[in-house]
């Protein structure tokens, strides 16, 4: 928890979450925040997207994809974390998701709604 003094009162102004904390790409946290958009309204991955872009965030023409197989390594992890003896709902879930995510790879891109 992050606090500053405004107005003589100490307040907070930001939480930070360590838990997924690393050095690398902002597409890895897009693949994760838009893992089951294609579950959701289209108005859910469109004002994601918007809301990115308002602060200035260029995004490139294949951030999609790029996105897609960030997240790729994400569920390939989870699904080894999760075996279908021991977490048989989550597991189905993850081999979904990974088919999904071949299934429709060369329809992602900058455009696509899925």
């Amino acid at each position: 928890m992050l606090v500053r003094k405004i107005d003589k009162q100490w307040r907070v102004t930001a939480l930070l979450d360590w838990e997924f904390a690393f050095v690398g790409s902002y597409l890895m946290d897009m693949g994760m925040m838009l893992r089951y958009a294609h579950k959701l309204p289209a108005c859910y991955e469109r004002s994601f997207i918007d809301g990115l872009k308002s602060t200035g965030q260029e995004l490139p023409d294949t951030w999609k994809q790029s996105a897609k197989l960030m997240d790729l390594l994400c569920l390939l992890n989870l699904l080894y974390y999760n075996p279908l003896n021991q977490r048989p709902r989550i597991n189905r879930d993850l081999v979904s998701l990974l088919e999904d995510t071949v299934t429709y790879f060369r329809s992602f891109d900058a455009g696509s709604s899925r």
